[in-house]
């Protein structure tokens, strides 16, 4: 039998390490969306390689894969709140 002393631990489980770290998510979440503009966000996703694109039918060719990619990445960066308020809530449960 485990004497409570031997249980109690030092640091947080590995599960929840995570939220402990996630505090200042609603600041590095500011900083991301002034940095993640429109433009910039369209100019990372246009030095994607065609060869990293695999062939879709779905599109039209390489270039319209791009643009599908940089639409979902705005509309995260968009719903960026979203993410935050949820690693808030699920922090404030942990800790």
């Amino acid at each position: 039998m485990h004497q409570p002393s031997e249980l109690a631990r030092t640091e947080p489980d590995p599960e929840i390490q995570h939220l402990i770290q996630a505090s200042a998510i609603a600041e590095v979440d500011q900083k991301m969306v002034a940095l993640l503009t429109h433009d910039k966000l369209s100019e990372i996703v246009q030095l994607l390689p065609g060869s990293w694109l695999a062939d879709d039918p779905g599109f039209a060719d390489k270039d319209a894969q791009r643009a599908a990619y940089r639409e979902f990445f705005l509309r995260r960066a968009q719903s960026s709140h979203t993410f935050v308020q949820e690693g808030i809530r699920a922090r404030s449960s942990y800790v």
